[in-house]
């Protein structure tokens, strides 16, 4: 199983360009114990947690993947609410919904930055910004890889519709499809 956090520390502290001594020595820990926190061994406290936030000056960045295997983003109550609320109406669980959420948010913020939608969650110069990183042609070739895949459904919210469809018939809460 990946370690996310750990995955997220050794991203972040390499894309600032950064050795593990570099790391330590900023944040204020022993060089050992950033090879702990990248191997999975071990995960911070919250002070040497704020530290190598601090350090790579991305506050509460890391916070998110501390469970290791699992990402847990703070929601403010009344969006939890309604989340719950259009969780209840679909007949899934919160963790079911979460999980669609997600995915759902993920292609739509790739259908705006391939511009198969117009910019709604990112602006207009966000999403110039981030199709002038790609390579000539890739934009291109993504948008018509994700069309394909929205339109076979083997895109990640078809399938996570899919699955919780079988564990609703799995589990009783709807019934198998004839």
């Amino acid at each position: 199983m990946t370690d996310l956090f750990a995955d997220k520390l050794i991203r972040l502290r390499t894309q600032k360009g950064l050795t593990q001594r570099d790391l330590a020595s900023m944040a204020g820990v022993s060089w050992s114990q950033i090879s702990k926190y990248e191997s999975g061994k071990s995960k911070p406290r919250k002070k040497a947690l704020w530290a190598l936030e601090e350090a790579l000056q991305c506050p509460g960045e890391l916070s998110a993947f501390l469970d290791g295997d699992e990402i847990s983003v703070k929601v403010p109550g009344e969006l939890y609410e309604k989340m719950e609320e259009v969780a209840a109406e679909a007949g899934m669980t919160m963790d079911e919904y979460g999980s669609f959420f997600l995915a759902r948010m993920i292609g739509w913020a790739r259908d705006e930055m391939l511009g198969i939608r117009p910019p709604s969650i990112y602006t207009k110069e966000q999403v110039e910004r981030g199709q002038s990183r790609m390579k000539p042609g890739e934009r291109e070739e993504k948008a018509r890889k994700r069309l394909q895949e929205l339109k076979d459904g083997s895109d990640d919210e078809s399938m996570i519709i899919d699955e919780i469809r079988q564990r609703q018939e799995f589990d009783g809460r709807i019934s198998k499809k004839d």
